[in-house]
Protein backbone atom coordinates (compact mmCIF):
# COMPACT_ATOMS: atom_id res chain seq x y z
CA UNK A 1 0.00 0.00 0.00
CA UNK A 2 1.59 3.29 -0.86
CA UNK A 3 1.76 6.16 1.72
CA UNK A 4 -1.05 8.41 0.34
CA UNK A 5 -3.47 5.42 -0.02
CA UNK A 6 -2.10 4.75 3.92
CA UNK A 7 -2.83 8.38 4.40
CA UNK A 8 -6.45 8.25 3.32
CA UNK A 9 -7.35 4.84 4.70
CA UNK A 10 -6.39 6.53 8.65
CA UNK A 11 -8.25 9.81 7.73
CA UNK A 12 -10.96 7.27 6.86
CA UNK A 13 -10.89 5.76 10.36
CA UNK A 14 -10.86 9.04 12.02
CA UNK A 15 -13.48 10.36 9.77
CA UNK A 16 -15.53 7.33 11.23
CA UNK A 17 -14.24 7.00 14.87
CA UNK A 18 -15.66 10.78 14.97
CA UNK A 19 -18.79 10.57 13.26
CA UNK A 20 -19.93 7.52 15.52
CA UNK A 21 -18.79 9.03 18.66
CA UNK A 22 -20.81 11.75 18.36
CA UNK A 23 -23.65 10.15 17.33
CA UNK A 24 -23.14 7.89 20.56
CA UNK A 25 -22.71 11.08 22.54
CA UNK A 26 -26.24 12.50 21.23
CA UNK A 27 -28.04 9.10 21.89
CA UNK A 28 -28.30 8.05 18.52
CA UNK A 29 -27.57 3.76 18.18
CA UNK A 30 -24.97 2.78 15.90
CA UNK A 31 -26.62 -0.58 14.66
CA UNK A 32 -24.53 -2.83 12.21
CA UNK A 33 -26.87 -1.14 9.40
CA UNK A 34 -25.68 2.56 10.69
CA UNK A 35 -22.13 1.27 10.98
CA UNK A 36 -21.64 -0.32 7.72
CA UNK A 37 -23.60 3.04 6.12
CA UNK A 38 -20.53 5.12 7.93
CA UNK A 39 -17.74 2.65 6.73
CA UNK A 40 -18.73 3.06 3.07
CA UNK A 41 -19.74 6.96 3.22
CA UNK A 42 -16.11 7.45 4.46
CA UNK A 43 -14.72 4.69 2.30
CA UNK A 44 -16.39 7.15 -0.93
CA UNK A 45 -15.99 10.42 0.32
CA UNK A 46 -18.80 11.28 -2.19
CA UNK A 47 -22.11 10.32 -3.18
CA UNK A 48 -23.40 11.30 -6.30
CA UNK A 49 -26.55 8.72 -6.90
CA UNK A 50 -28.39 7.48 -3.28
CA UNK A 51 -29.71 4.54 -5.41
CA UNK A 52 -27.24 3.39 -6.94
CA UNK A 53 -24.76 3.76 -3.21
CA UNK A 54 -28.08 1.71 -1.47
CA UNK A 55 -27.52 -1.04 -4.45
CA UNK A 56 -24.04 -1.15 -3.51
CA UNK A 57 -24.35 -1.74 -0.26
CA UNK A 58 -27.32 -3.87 -0.42
CA UNK A 59 -25.12 -6.42 -2.14
CA UNK A 60 -22.96 -7.66 0.84
CA UNK A 61 -25.46 -6.00 4.16
CA UNK A 62 -28.63 -6.61 4.65
CA UNK A 63 -29.96 -2.93 4.51
CA UNK A 64 -32.95 -1.09 3.72
CA UNK A 65 -33.74 2.02 1.33
CA UNK A 66 -34.87 3.67 4.33
CA UNK A 67 -32.05 3.27 6.55
CA UNK A 68 -29.89 4.24 4.15
CA UNK A 69 -32.18 7.74 3.61
CA UNK A 70 -32.91 8.28 7.03
CA UNK A 71 -29.03 8.06 8.14
CA UNK A 72 -28.00 10.52 5.28
CA UNK A 73 -30.15 12.83 6.32
CA UNK A 74 -29.53 12.48 9.93
CA UNK A 75 -25.69 12.89 8.76
CA UNK A 76 -26.46 15.89 6.85
CA UNK A 77 -28.62 17.74 9.94
CA UNK A 78 -25.54 17.22 12.01
CA UNK A 79 -23.20 18.31 9.52
CA UNK A 80 -21.11 15.17 8.75
CA UNK A 81 -22.27 15.67 5.20
CA UNK A 82 -22.73 18.41 2.90
CA UNK A 83 -25.35 18.14 0.72
CA UNK A 84 -24.86 19.77 -2.32
CA UNK A 85 -27.31 20.43 -6.07
CA UNK A 86 -30.93 20.92 -6.40
CA UNK A 87 -34.59 19.02 -7.12
CA UNK A 88 -34.75 15.64 -5.70
CA UNK A 89 -32.69 13.46 -6.79
CA UNK A 90 -29.80 15.73 -8.02
CA UNK A 91 -27.90 15.61 -4.81
CA UNK A 92 -24.38 14.79 -4.34
CA UNK A 93 -23.15 14.34 -0.83
CA UNK A 94 -19.61 15.22 0.40
CA UNK A 95 -18.50 13.57 3.89
CA UNK A 96 -17.01 16.38 6.06
CA UNK A 97 -13.49 15.84 7.00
Amino acid sequence: MNNKRLSQRIAGLRIKSRITASLEKEGHLISPQRRVLIDALCEAREITNVEDFWLQLRKQHHISWSTVYSNINLLVRKGWLIREGSGVRNYTYHVVV
